[in-house]
């Protein structure tokens, strides 16, 4: 079957579009220093350019505000002695996988941070409201433990932004 799509390839293709076009636009100017002919094109094809890389970039800047918030969450889960379980170490039917690994390659993860590419699937660590505030930023939490908590009505308010939370515990040991 087909590889299951990611954002690693996304990543990739963005990459790979802009780095074909720059090079084929060096190849162009070689070619036209060589021959002796004027290297020019229309302002149609640079706007076509500025469009397509600025799209790019924009979708990349969007992804990556996503994983530094999600970085800072995860960040102040694991401050409340929490844990934190990312999509990729989940099967479809939710048990979990030991020592997964993420999918994509260990030189794009190094770059852009794990946080780029996966999402936090499941947290547990000792609610405060405080704390269930900043779990708003897990648009993709699917299931939350939230043990010895000290956690009232207007902290819960807080998890209604979580539109994919399947399993919530407030009394974990």
């Amino acid at each position: 079957g087909w590889p299951v799509w990611h954002k690693g390839y996304a990543v990739l293709t963005a990459i790979t579009v802009v780095g074909v076009f720059m090079l084929l636009m060096l190849l162009w100017f070689v070619a036209a220093l060589l021959f002796r002919v004027r290297f020019q094109f229309s302002i149609r094809s640079l706007l076509l350019l500025t469009l397509v890389v600025a799209v790019l970039c924009s979708w990349l800047a969007v992804e990556m505000k996503k994983a530094k918030e999600q970085r800072a969450v995860v960040e102040e889960i694991r401050k409340l002695d929490g844990l934190v379980i990312y999509d990729y170490h989940l099967k479809a039917s939710g048990s979990a996988i030991l020592n997964a690994q993420p999918p994509e390659p260990v030189w794009l993860r190094s770059l852009l941070g794990d946080n780029f590419f996966a999402s936090v699937a499941w947290a547990m660590f000792h609610g405060t409201d405080d704390g269930l505030e900043q779990l708003k930023r897990l648009t993709r939490l699917k299931k939350l433990w939230l043990c010895n908590s000290q956690v009232t009505g207007a902290g819960l308010e807080h998890l209604n932004r979580l539109t994919q939370l399947r399993a919530l515990n407030l009394a974990c040991a």
